[in-house]
């Protein structure tokens, strides 16, 4: 898309680039959506009425997965609500879709999430598990 000519673009097609702003413009622009999302808005939480069962979710997910290594990703997420948190990402993403947002998005590398789980595994007993089955980690 960037080689198209700008008439060609549709309007919304990239977001405002702001690291050509100056260093008070970025400032400015970023309490301004703190004003929008102040810190304290992700503070609360409550489990919405209409919430789906993380349990549901998790079977979902572990459809599409490896099932040798289930119990392995299940006994790992059971070691702290935080590792729990970070083996169900569908889990934590419908939770955060709920809460105040800033309108900023990011844009995140599953590469970094290898590694980390790759430098965590139970090595040199699960390499070839892991190394086979990447995506499941």
């Amino acid at each position: 898309m960037a080689d198209l000519p700008p008439s060609t673009l549709p309007p919304d097609a990239l977001p405002p680039q702001t690291h050509a702003a100056s260093i008070p413009d970025r400032i400015a622009r970023g309490r301004a959506l703190r004003e929008r999302s102040p810190r304290k808005s992700h503070a609360v939480w409550s489990v919405p009425a209409d919430r789906r069962d993380p349990i549901d979710t998790l079977i979902e997910e572990g459809r599409a997965r490896v099932q040798e290594l289930l119990p392995l990703r299940y006994a790992r997420m059971k070691a702290s609500p935080f590792a729990f948190l970070r083996g169900s990402a569908g889990v934590m993403a419908a939770d955060l879709s709920r809460t105040a947002r800033t309108g900023v998005f990011v844009h995140g590398l599953a590469a970094t999430e290898i590694a980390g789980n790759l430098i965590s595994s139970d090595l040199p007993e699960a390499i070839g598990r892991t190394l086979r089955s990447l995506v499941d980690m």
